[in-house]
């Protein structure tokens, strides 16, 4: 027997780009902050670097389901140790300028 985690197909393309919308706008509420606070494009400030996304994308999962304030945390640092992790990498092979 499969589960399905969502009542829908459309819901399940619907929700997944909804989610992807909210990390754009994570990201891009951060970069406007950053310009306000003027600092030099891609200069890092950390932790919301790593973290942006993920507040954009759980905010907007926090307004279309429940979501517990367990599984907040853990998205935040799963993917705030993902994107260092990854930049770091990048960083090392030369495909990335600051990690």
């Amino acid at each position: 027997h499969l589960s399905i985690p969502y009542p829908s197909f459309t819901f399940a393309i619907a929700f997944g780009a909804a989610t992807g919308f909210g990390a754009l706008l994570g990201d891009s509420i951060k970069s406007g902050i950053k310009r306000r606070l003027n600092k030099k494009p891609g200069q890092p400030w950390r932790p919301l670097d790593q973290i942006d996304f993920v507040l954009g994308a759980l905010l907007v999962i926090k307004l279309l389901m429940p979501i517990s304030i367990t599984q907040i945390m853990f998205a935040i640092i799963f993917f705030g140790i993902t994107s260092y992790v990854t930049s770091y990498i990048g960083h090392k092979l030369k495909v990335k300028k600051e990690i």
